[in-house]
């Protein structure tokens, strides 16, 4: 092979090299792209699927209940339900009677049925029957019949909001007790009392 012979195939080789290099990187870049718009998709879907995590964990730590709160009109008194985002608790029950103790919140023109000192002691449910033991604190109500009877009612319609309660016995200290405040008999079980919800 003479010179120029050599000259062009060293020259022809130099260009297939040069062109399977170029080749090489461009499907290197073309990889990189690829890999680069995956990892971006995969940190993408972790995104999503952190939030859907933390409002799949949110719905599961909070449920509504509903709770019963005196309210005032310019005539009467009656009992108005207010629904209540609270924690899941192992007994919503007693979770319930826990924030009807605790009073209202926002609704300033609501009023509270339970003095703040009073503790839940015990609450079980058995055959539709829930028997709620509270501290002698529930006693200490100053109010007159009407009011007794609405706070009476407040326990009852809150807890009967269940599906498992249809009756409800409230005890004071382990014990049953005549009344709370000397006018509403509490020693048998009761039963809703919608006659005292206001009605819209």
């Amino acid at each position: 092979m003479d010179q120029i012979s050599r000259f062009w195939f060293v020259a022809l080789v130099i260009v297939i090299l040069a062109g399977l290099t170029i080749a090489a990187r461009a499907e290197a870049g073309r990889q990189e792209a690829r890999r680069e718009d995956l990892e971006g998709r995969i940190r993408e879907l972790e995104r999503e699927n952190l939030q859907l995590r933390r409002q799949l964990e949110q719905r599961e730590e909070l449920h509504t209940v509903t709770l019963y709160f005196i309210v005032q009109t310019p005539t009467e008194f009656f009992l108005q339900p207010v629904e209540r985002r609270v924690k899941k608790g192992p007994d919503p029950l007693a979770t319930a009677i826990w924030e009807l103790i605790k009073g209202p919140e926002e609704e300033t023109r609501l009023l509270p049925v339970l003095p703040p000192e009073t503790k839940l002691r015990n609450l079980t449910v058995e055959d539709g029957l829930a028997v709620v033991d509270l501290s002698r604190e529930a006693t200490r109500l100053n109010v007159g019949a009407r009011g007794e009877e609405l706070v009476v009612g407040a326990i009852v319609n809150t807890l009967t909001e269940f599906p498992m309660v249809d009756r409800v016995q409230i005890l004071i200290e382990g014990k049953e007790a005549e009344t709370l405040a000397g006018h509403v008999d509490i020693s048998e079980p009761l039963r809703r009392n919608v006659g005292l919800i206001r009605s819209r």
